[in-house]
């Protein structure tokens, strides 16, 4: 009897010190977990390592061991851990993702690509899994592939209740003629509304002389028709080669030049040239900065205007955070400044007082993923005009302040084909009564990439 219940004791001894040693690997594997999705993958590699060595077949301590090691770029380590797993459980869709990433990373591309294709075969697959794995099969294909051609086409219409930003003021009090038109001022023109269909076709070139070398030419074609107003239709081309170069997997930089003419109404009104470089880097995976220059020449077409010829100088800062696997904000902030090319000055005042401005913007733009088909977005801007010439009937610099709200949202037809609806409201206040606005503009586009 004492036997029985001395073994008895001993085996409960022992059951409840394996409990207890399951609870201790359940926090040490929860505290791992939350280390890793920190993104300190150093430390998480150490962490489920130690989770490893104490039970090598536990599927969730070698995933995650691997994952570690592949962000950590130990792609080798990582291969061979997940195809251990694979021996373990041969049908871990998750799994088989991540091995085929490996493989991409290794340069095995044959292996990447059949294995990539394997589980899009799978049936049931998410939208977002089918995605990402045509996301790395285009990879695949583009190590091997020099040449590259893309494009998207754009038809849309929109109604823009104020179309000649005419001011919300009842009448106008300029102080070089307050005498000739007393306390009444000039009476405001009324706004005027309208509606325009649009048209914008894009073709974008590449060549890959290697990893950290492409050549680019971006072109597109712009086209807006209003319904009443034909003097205001727009035709826009432009074309803006580019040298691409990648200093390391952070770094891009591209070396660019710009063209383009504009055509108002049925004549040739603006040409603009110049140069265009901008840098990428990427300060971690879910953190991209952005930085811009400009340099813009534009030269009015017609001679009898050539004295509103202009130079813009242009620079902006830009960051993408990615919040979650469904939402991303972008904000930048952009000053520019604006010169007459030919100025001509009369009594200190210029005869073109609307040229010669400084402008400093902010922008705030919010994207939501709902799912792999519906977004919405959201956007906020605000910019300080400063024109440093004396307007020519109010003898005192314009000032203006600026506020903009969008909302839209997208929804994807096809593989390459959306909807798009958007709504956006501006209001523009100043020390200039003319100047003062608010407009309202709604739009309706489909949008084809190719």
């Amino acid at each position: 009897m004492f036997n029985k219940l001395t073994l008895l004791l001993v085996f409960f001894t022992f059951s409840l010190a394996d409990v207890s040693d399951n609870k201790d690997l359940d926090i040490e594997y929860k505290k791992a977990l939350n280390t890793f999705k920190k993104g300190n993958y150093s430390l998480s590699y150490d962490e489920f390592y130690k989770l490893f060595l104490l039970k090598m077949d536990n599927i969730k301590y070698n995933f995650y061991l691997g994952r570690s090691a592949f962000e950590l770029k130990y792609y080798e380590e990582a291969q061979s851990i997940f195809e251990r797993i694979l021996l373990y459980k041969p049908d871990s869709t998750r799994t088989k993702l991540e091995l085929a990433r490996t493989y991409y990373q290794l340069n095995m591309n044959k292996d990447s690509i059949d294995l990539f294709n394997e589980i899009k075969n799978q049936k049931n697959l998410p939208n977002e899994v089918k995605e990402k794995i045509d996301y790395f099969l285009k990879l695949n294909e583009s190590k091997s592939k020099k040449h590259f051609l893309s494009g998207s086409f754009i038809f849309g219409s929109s109604f823009d209740d104020n179309i000649n930003n005419d001011s919300f003021n009842d009448s106008f009090h300029p102080t070089l003629f307050k005498e000739l038109f007393g306390p009444n001022g000039i009476e405001a023109p009324e706004k005027e509304s309208d509606i325009t269909y649009n048209q914008i076709l894009s073709l974008n070139y590449k060549y890959k002389e290697n990893d950290n070398l492409l050549f680019k030419i971006d072109s597109f074609f712009y086209n807006q028709i209003y319904k009443e107003n034909k003097d205001k239709n727009i035709q826009i081309i432009g074309l803006s080669p580019k040298i691409s170069k990648s200093y390391n997997k952070k770094l891009i930089i591209d070396y660019g030049i710009f063209i383009d003419n504009m055509w108002q109404g049925k004549e040739n009104d603006l040409r603009s040239y110049g140069l265009n470089p901008n840098v990428k880097y990427i300060i971690r995976k879910d953190l991209l900065l952005n930085a811009s220059f400009k340099y813009q020449y534009k030269k009015k077409q017609s001679t009898e205007n050539s004295n509103e010829d202009s130079k813009v100088i242009k620079a902006g800062l830009g960051l993408l955070k990615i919040l979650n696997k469904n939402l991303s904000m972008y904000s930048a902030l952009e000053y520019s400044r604006e010169y007459e090319k030919h100025p001509f000055k009369e009594n200190n005042i210029t005869t073109n007082d609307d040229i010669n401005q400084n402008i400093l913007s902010l922008n705030m733009n919010l994207n939501y993923k709902i799912n792999s088909l519906f977004n919405i977005t959201s956007g906020f801007g605000y910019s300080k005009l400063r024109y440093r010439d004396t307007d020519s009937w109010y003898l005192k610099k314009r000032k203006d302040k600026e506020l903009s709200f969008s909302l839209g949202s997208s929804y994807k037809l096809y593989n390459k084909s959306f909807i798009s609806l958007g709504y956006n409201y501006a209001r523009n206040d100043s020390n200039i009564d003319y100047a003062e606005y608010y407009k309202n503009k709604i739009s309706f586009n489909y949008i084809l990439r190719f």
